[in-house]
């Protein structure tokens, strides 16, 4: 198992970790840097060997006793407006499998697991999680929450003591929208009502077009302010500050919201290989947010920039290079070949086949590979089984052109 903060953020320190008998299980720290926009920061994890090596349908059970506090004048924990801020950048569980753990970091993809986790807090903290509030019991100067969630690759969690947040329900998903009620950040109350009404649509819409909602649970939280755009994790969406946006506002919000809420769908229901750009789940979620904006009648923030200066700079466009390769190049290999090449793939496939029959391949996508990784070759088999000529005409274009 893996226990992960980003030391960059805020101060954490691991005070104890036990089983369910009280036993103590040794830890390890170990970092990994990582590059953002030239500035360099680091992963710090945490990472627990359990006595017997948990197979799939097992359960196990794990108790961590952290310290943590904000090193910035936000005063959450783990979340903050830092240089690698919201991607990492608070406590998530991992579980990993036996292979991965002999590779030590060199991890491939993120396995669904199901969570029950107990928080014990002063009392005047509140978490953000990833998981559905099962029991709440307050016991002196400290509350203790336990928190349940079905199927999720990792579980996220995220405190705070100045965090309030707006709540509404549809199709019986409860979705809250968080803000910091300090009032040097007023502007995130109105924004998260804001982001709450437009939240609620975009399930709406997703319900309606995919006949479900994956989870029960989706809360909203204030990103970076250095940052435009958004990211999803299990359960959560960080949505980046609005605050430079003049007249592209309206649309721009009610679109990333629309794409992060995709990728509860493609990301996190149905997750993708890791050795190569996720050009499956991402291109899916960029085809899925175009449907919403087209629905309103509002621009779509796919304009596909990324794509058209990389083939100017002539880059190798072939959407399956492996990941550790692209990861040694000095580009935006993720915008062009990820994002948007992927986008163009699923374009042009729903053009070719027509948007009923492309629907009908994404729905048996969610029935035979929910909560599995993905790869392209279960992609084709899906696709040939409607079309034969559409296994050969997707290998083309991912692996060829």
């Amino acid at each position: 198992m893996l226990y992960n903060f980003d030391k960059d953020v805020g101060f954490m320190r691991i005070v104890e970790v036990y089983d369910k008998h009280k036993k103590n299980l040794p830890f390890i720290t170990f970092s990994k840097e990582v590059t953002e926009q030239n500035k360099i920061g680091k992963y710090v994890y945490y990472k627990v060997q359990l006595d017997t090596l948990l197979k799939p349908e097992d359960e196990g059970e794990i108790s961590v006793l952290f310290e943590a506090r904000s090193v910035f004048s936000e005063g959450l924990i783990n979340l903050n407006d830092s240089f690698y801020g919201n991607i990492g950048a608070y406590p998530r569980l991992i579980l990993m499998s036996e292979y991965q753990n002999e590779l030590f970091m060199e991890w491939d993809n993120y396995y669904h697991s199901d969570y029950e986790v107990k928080i014990t807090l002063p009392i005047n903290y509140k978490e953000i999680t990833s998981g559905f509030l099962k029991e709440s019991i307050l016991e002196g100067d400290k509350k203790t929450s336990i928190y349940f969630v079905k199927g999720i690759p990792t579980f996220g969690i995220i405190l705070g003591s100045n965090l309030d947040y707006y709540t509404s329900k549809t199709k019986n998903i409860l979705i809250k929208s968080w803000y910091r009620k300090d009032e040097v950040f007023k502007n995130e109350k109105f924004r998260a009502k804001e982001l709450l009404d437009i939240a609620k649509e975009s399930i709406d819409f997703y319900y309606s077009y995919f006949d479900f909602y994956p989870q029960k649970i989706l809360n909203i939280v204030s990103g970076r302010k250095s940052l435009l755009g958004g990211y999803a994790s299990s359960n959560i969406l960080f949505i980046h500050d609005f605050n430079k946006l003049t007249d592209k506002l309206e649309w721009f919000s009610k679109y990333i919201i629309a794409h992060e809420i995709a990728h509860m769908y493609f990301g996190m229901y149905l997750n993708d290989d890791n050795t190569y750009p996720k050009w499956l789940t991402i291109g899916l979620s960029m085809w899925a947010d175009k449907k919403f904006t087209d629905y309103l009648n509002i621009k779509s923030g796919n304009s596909l920039e990324r794509y058209y200066k990389a083939a100017l700079e002539g880059r190798n466009l072939i959407i399956m290079q492996r990941v550790k390769k692209l990861e040694n190049e000095k580009w935006d290999w993720n915008g062009a070949l990820a994002h948007d090449t992927a986008f163009i793939l699923f374009r042009d496939l729903e053009n070719l086949v027509g948007e009923s029959l492309f629907l009908q391949i994404v729905r048996e996508l969610f029935k035979n590979y929910h909560q599995k990784i993905i790869k392209a070759e279960d992609f084709f088999e899906v696709c040939n089984q409607y079309d034969e000529t559409l296994g050969k005409f997707l290998y083309e274009k991912i692996y060829q052109s």
